[in-house]
């Protein structure tokens, strides 16, 4: 498995999304502390609840017992649309818009972004969820997913 930065998201707002969807609040099921790891790589996200209409998010990945990346992120509303904003590892912030906000489903996309273009979460279950990276690289379609367990913050 390889492991990317993890918090990429961007989008468009799907014809059949209501801004009135477009929520903080209905992204608090990713509230909390998660861990994915495969082989010699572990991913840690931990989001804050929503408050003020803003969550706060962030990852560490390590490789091999050493820091390999890092990720500041923000969701909230900008003009009734779910703004998914990453900071990578001293990168240029990349924002990404969601184009399905549900309770158990984010999925943000930013076409012009170099990778990743497509980024999504679900939930699996109150102690699970998944994050699918989607994106364009060197003219083929390549993709990662992540498979978080809840963990104790």
């Amino acid at each position: 498995m390889k492991f990317l930065i993890p918090f990429f998201l961007l989008f468009v707002i799907a014809p059949n999304s209501s801004a009135q969807d477009q929520s903080v609040e209905t992204a608090s099921w990713l509230s909390g502390c998660w861990v994915a790891s495969g082989g010699n790589a572990v991913v840690d996200e931990v989001w804050m609840e929503p408050s003020g209409g803003l969550m706060v998010g962030m990852s560490r990945s390590v490789r091999d017992g050493k820091a390999s990346g890092h990720e500041f992120l923000l969701l909230r509303v900008i003009d009734g649309v779910l703004i998914y904003s990453a900071y990578p590892s001293g990168q240029q912030p990349t924002d990404f818009h969601g184009t399905r906000v549900s309770n158990d489903l984010l999925r943000f996309i930013n076409p012009n972004h170099d990778f990743p273009q497509k980024i999504e979460y679900w939930r699996v279950s109150d102690h699970e969820i998944r994050a699918k990276v989607f994106g364009d690289v060197n003219s083929t379609d390549s993709s990662f997913e992540l498979e978080y367990e809840r963990k104790t913050c």
